[in-house]
């Protein structure tokens, strides 16, 4: 209350890993203040890490003066920059050699990023500039340029059944925090994303204070049985993430809640609804048919990859080559998030290491 009356609207309290239940008792104590939950409040949660060096744990002690800094990590390992998920807007204006230069110059080792179809740079110029560059998989787009919106049949049918079976309705995210929280767990457990994949609880606190962002949830029996999070700039909404409770499969809340958007963003020039889950595209998966009863359009999106430290990049690939040999793993055939088939890494001039970008992320690599 002190901060407050000084002027400050938000607070932020850390807590350690083991204190994650009280997280829910703030929130509702900060709704009964009056304040909005995840907005006016928020609450990090720390993590215990291993850390290891030349292949070997390294034990932190207070008696004997072990103490391991994250300038110590950051000057032995680096830190590498990303695009926005899922999709990075490059202005097609912009320098970008002298901007990847910036990222250097701040300590940055790789920057690995997904350009927006829609915004993005020259594919040409982009393909000379990077050290990895290839297809990644197809996004399917509502463009009102190429004309009105016209469902398939099959859609049309199942947006007026989920019509009669639910209501949305657009609201801030720190409203149903609570409720998404709970969809998107149940959403990555179904998919197997593990924890290291899973968006951390932060980065729906950050986007509940952005105003780009949109929240529409769809509501069975006053319930939350679905809810997408959109990200709009006026001219561009781009479908950022969505997930259902079983009630809302039963009822097709999706297929409102696209109606609705689609709506919504009626003076936008283009609704971008993303592809599908992993990185290879198959047509009939059904969150692709889904998408695609939608759209009018399609584009390709590629991961473009910038080796910004060649010097620290080759010195962190081999440190992660040697800690996965002397855990005994095995690195052939890793598949994850950015992976580069062999031909492609190699027309590329990737590091040697090339299934992965940045190499020493792979799974099951270790650096330090």
């Amino acid at each position: 209350l002190d901060e407050r009356e000084r002027g400050f609207n938000r607070c932020i309290i850390m807590l350690g890993a083991d204190h994650h239940g009280y997280v829910k008792r703030l929130m509702a104590m900060c709704a009964a203040f009056g304040d909005e939950p995840y907005v006016n409040l928020q609450i990090l949660i720390g993590q215990m890490v291993n850390l290891l060096r030349e292949g070997q744990p390294v034990r932190m002690s207070k008696r004997a003066g072990t103490v391991v800094t994250l300038e110590d990590l950051v000057e032995a390992v680096g830190v590498d920059a990303a695009g926005a998920y899922p999709l990075a807007g490059f202005d097609p204006g912009a320098d970008r050699r002298a901007g990847l230069q910036a990222l250097a110059s701040r300590g940055a080792v790789a920057l690995a990023a997904v350009p927006d179809p829609l915004y993005g740079p020259d594919e040409a110029e982009l393909r000379r500039q990077a050290d990895v560059y290839r297809r990644l998989k197809t996004h399917y787009l509502l463009d009102r340029d190429a004309g009105p919106f016209a469902p398939t049949r099959h859609h049309r049918q199942e947006i007026r059944r989920a019509d009669r079976r639910c209501t949305v309705e657009a609201v801030g995210l720190g409203a149903v925090m609570p409720d998404w929280l709970d969809l998107y767990a149940r959403l990555s457990d179904r998919r197997g994303i593990g924890p290291a994949a899973r968006l951390p609880e932060a980065h729906f606190e950050w986007l509940a204070r952005d105003p780009q962002a949109v929240t529409l949830v769809a509501r069975v029996d006053g319930s939350a049985a679905a809810i997408s999070i959109w990200l709009s700039d006026g001219e561009v909404a781009h479908n950022h993430l969505g997930a259902s409770s079983n009630a809302g499969y039963r009822v097709g809340a999706s297929y409102a809640l696209y109606a609705a958007a689609i709506d919504r963003f009626a003076g936008h020039r283009a609704l971008d609804f993303g592809g599908m889950p992993g990185l290879v595209d198959d047509p009939a998966h059904g969150l692709a048919r889904f998408k695609r009863g939608f759209a009018n359009a399609e584009r390709s999106t590629v991961l473009a990859g910038f080796v910004l430290d060649r010097a620290r990049y080759d010195r962190a690939v081999a440190q992660a080559a040697e800690g996965q040999v002397a855990e005994g793993q095995v690195a052939e055939g890793q598949v994850g998030e950015g992976q580069v088939a062999e031909g492609e890494a190699a027309e590329a001039q990737a590091a040697p290491v090339a299934d992965f970008f940045p190499a020493y992320r792979a799974p099951g690599r270790r650096t330090g």
